[in-house]
């Protein structure tokens, strides 16, 4: 970040990293058994950073509520949107 960002330390981005991870495991980790779905979308989006060979595929699961409201449900990076990249990751489908 360079001199636009003075106050990011190391030891200030090492904090938020584990801070993040932390609220993004208790985020994946929810309770979803008294929620209803009656439509889930399973979709890939690709992104690529700059720097970066290749893009990253993202795996997204967004749920549509019997009043219409759309929720994401869950998400994660995957290879691609194919069926290896989905049954090698671990969404929660007790809902």
């Amino acid at each position: 970040m360079g001199k636009e960002a003075p106050n990011l330390s190391p030891s200030v981005i090492t904090r938020l990293t584990a801070q993040w991870n932390a609220e993004y495991d208790r985020w994946q980790k929810r309770d979803l058994s008294a929620r209803h779905y009656v439509y889930v979308w399973a979709d890939g989006i690709y992104l690529q950073a700059r720097m970066e060979d290749h893009a990253e595929c993202m795996l997204v699961l967004i749920g549509a509520t019997p009043e219409g409201k759309k929720e994401l449900v869950g998400f994660q990076t995957g290879i691609r949107e194919g069926a290896q990249s989905w049954s090698q990751r671990r969404f929660r489908w007790d809902w």
